[in-house]
């Protein structure tokens, strides 16, 4: 019935509460027709509705979600649902994804100019993860010093799988060379959402078991992209 008065209407609707402002959402038809006497054309009467609560009104900003009217849905909820949720993918998940996530979180902070710990509350979610990764691995020591030399400590770090689920769960993935790409995009259920890193098609080389040098380049690399995907996000 709702699809097909939508349907008939062949036009955007704007939906509001069916209750005045500070009255108690309205269970019933009869309710309705009380409390909008005169002002309402026709009312579906469907039987008591099962919730009988108020829809949650939020505002979003630069600063994050503010819920003006506690309602149905939590606030925790709503951000969840509200979020841009990115993964970054290499092998081992020791090395380019965590300094690709961690950059690419630094990049976003200044960009909204606050804090990295509040980007979950800005709606940003940055993740890591490994095809082949070692669950519970921590980050490599030569990762850690090349993002120190950038003021960035990854704390707590553990390597954890690039599964299916973790996959789809994602708004964007992006991986580190051509090959993990067609990889990725075989074991995501969206194949589309996968890209490369380097939207020039360049790969990230993996540092692993290298120089400090060879680290201090990749992550040269790795920031001078995660400061154009986060003007991108």
């Amino acid at each position: 019935m709702t699809r097909a008065i939508i349907a008939a209407a062949g036009a955007p609707l704007y939906l509001p509460s069916a209750n005045p402002a500070g009255r108690e959402p309205a269970r019933e038809a009869r309710q309705v027709l009380a409390d909008f006497s005169g002002r309402i054309e026709a009312v579906v009467d469907g039987g008591r509705t099962p919730l009988g609560r108020a829809s949650t009104v939020a505002r979003f900003g630069r600063q994050g979600l503010e819920v003006l009217r506690a309602g149905i849905l939590s606030e925790a909820e709503i951000r969840n649902a509200a979020a841009v949720r990115v993964l970054f993918v290499c092998t081992g998940n020791t090395c380019r994804s965590p300094m690709a996530a961690a950059l690419t979180k630094a990049a976003l902070a200044r960009r909204l100019a606050l804090p990295a710990e509040r980007l979950e509350h800005a709606g940003f979610h940055v993740e890591s993860a490994g095809l082949r990764a070692e669950e519970g691995e921590p980050a490599s020591a030569a990762a850690l010093r090349a993002l120190a030399a950038r003021s960035i400590v990854l704390a707590g770090h553990r390597a954890r799988a690039a599964s299916a689920a973790l996959l789809d769960a994602q708004d964007r993935v992006f991986v580190m060379t051509p090959a993990m790409l067609e990889e990725v995009r075989a074991l995501a259920r969206r194949p589309e959402r996968v890209q490369l890193m380097d939207p020039a098609g360049a790969a990230v080389q993996d540092p692993f078991g290298g120089s400090d040098q060879v680290y201090e380049e990749c992550a040269r690399q790795l920031e001078r992209l995660a400061a154009a995907l986060a003007e991108e996000l």
